[in-house]
């Protein structure tokens, strides 16, 4: 009986080596795995948005309303008239009043109506009048220009306090007097322009 003494071969070493395929996708998955960890983690400590829980709700009171404030007046419903140291007192035409020559005691007058609209649960206005560059020159140390408003009392510092429950149609009257004790000939020749009387009506803000 004969016995086969050929060594026995060795087994491969290729087939005891790990493949290298594997280890490229376990590297592949790794780093696809970082990546996801570091985008998480830049979505929430940095400038990203994630899906939150909220909620709204909206208010049902409805729409409101901006009020008013306004001044109305006709011209041509104003009436002048002109009383002096002698005689009656004079109607005057608006239309040709430019052609009046006012002279040391007379008063100048106009009854003007007028509408004031105030419209606005805390709104109040200042009424008053203007009377810049009505009288210059020579003329201005003698004639005075006053305002009164019928039914809202006295005037402070020249102005009218109107509210809601005292506006609607008023009337204004615009006293001109030139001073009786203005002597010689002074503020002979001078003009006194009536167009730049300007009613005023502003919101109170104080």
């Amino acid at each position: 009986m004969s016995v086969d003494l050929a060594p026995t071969p060795a087994p491969s070493r290729r087939r005891d080596r790990p493949e290298a395929r594997p280890q490229t996708r376990r590297r592949t998955k790794g780093t696809a795995i970082a990546a996801i960890a570091a985008g998480t983690a830049l979505l929430l400590g940095g400038t990203g948005t994630l899906a939150v829980w909220s909620t709204q709700t909206a208010l049902t009171a409805g729409p409101i309303e901006s009020g008013n404030l306004d001044l109305l007046l006709d011209t041509t419903e104003g009436v002048w008239t002109l009383q002096g140291l002698v005689g009656g007192l004079l109607t005057l035409d608006p239309a040709t009043i430019s052609a009046v020559r006012i002279v040391p005691g007379d008063v100048l007058t106009l009854t003007q109506p007028l509408e004031v609209v105030l419209e606005g649960d805390t709104l109040a206005g200042d009424l008053s009048l203007s009377s810049t560059d009505v009288v210059g020159g020579a003329l201005a140390p003698y004639v005075d220009v006053d305002l009164a408003v019928t039914g809202l009392g006295s005037a402070v510092d020249d102005t009218y306090r109107i509210t809601p429950d005292t506006d609607g149609e008023l009337t204004a009257q615009v006293t001109i007097t030139f001073d009786p004790a203005t002597t010689g000939q002074l503020g002979a020749n001078t003009t006194l322009d009536l167009s730049n009387l300007v009613f005023s009506l502003t919101q109170v803000a104080d």
